[in-house]
């Protein structure tokens, strides 16, 4: 089954609460952030805050980069082109070791065109051994239609041995995939004046894999 990395942004009760109880993969949205999980000895993924701001952040992933942490590579959403272009001006600034740690991001709307991108990195060398997919935000509401390209990428990725992983929502055809989802059931506990409930993030992380 897939890993399951929780996104967060900062360091709270919560997460201190989940990590207790065994939750120790996290997505980072936050470079602040960062020390508080490796001091814990989390798995941590650091994204590139593209999500957020639209375009990705290069300090970022050069922080990442040097520390020696699994971090995306810098991206354009829904742009495979913008997103090319990034990564090799990204490739070229870090070393092949820093490299290592990176996920490459296909960005492409169809399953040929992401093995077509994919095998463009392959080319220059830059994808080394870990792969991430986003895709069309649209595609996220047409479940059957971003399964079938995640499953047909995943399998392809098997071939070369590449981890596959699946940015900002879940799927089962994957090695790993980042999800916020719980943070907003986290909210609505709040807002309804509910007070902190780890059990539905427990029980979710717990559906896709053993803790």
């Amino acid at each position: 089954m897939p890993l399951v990395y929780l996104v967060i942004d900062h360091w709270s009760n919560f997460e201190e609460e989940l990590y207790k109880l065994g939750i120790r993969r996290f997505f980072l949205t936050d470079m602040k952030v960062v020390k508080p999980a490796l001091d814990r000895s989390c798995d941590i993924i650091l994204d590139n805050g593209a999500y957020r701001f639209r375009r990705a952040r290069f300090d970022w992933c050069i922080y990442g980069a040097k520390l020696g942490i699994k971090y995306i590579m810098p991206d354009v959403l829904e742009n495979p082109v913008k997103t090319f272009e990034y990564h090799y001006k990204f490739a070229n600034m870090v070393s092949e070791e820093e490299l290592k740690n990176g996920f490459v991001v296909l960005q492409a709307s169809t399953l040929r065109e992401n093995i077509e991108w994919l095998e463009r990195y392959r080319e220059l060398g830059i994808v080394k051994r870990y792969v991430a997919f986003g895709g069309p935000v649209r595609f996220r509401k047409k479940k059957s239609l971003d399964e079938k390209i995640v499953r047909g990428l995943y399998a392809y990725c098997k071939r070369y041995g590449y981890h596959f992983h699946v940015l900002g929502r879940a799927r089962y055809y994957c090695d790993s995939f980042d999800t916020a989802s719980w943070g907003y059931r986290m909210l609505d506990q709040k807002l309804s004046n509910k007070g902190y409930n780890v059990r539905p993030v427990l029980k979710f992380v717990r559906k896709w894999e053993t803790i």
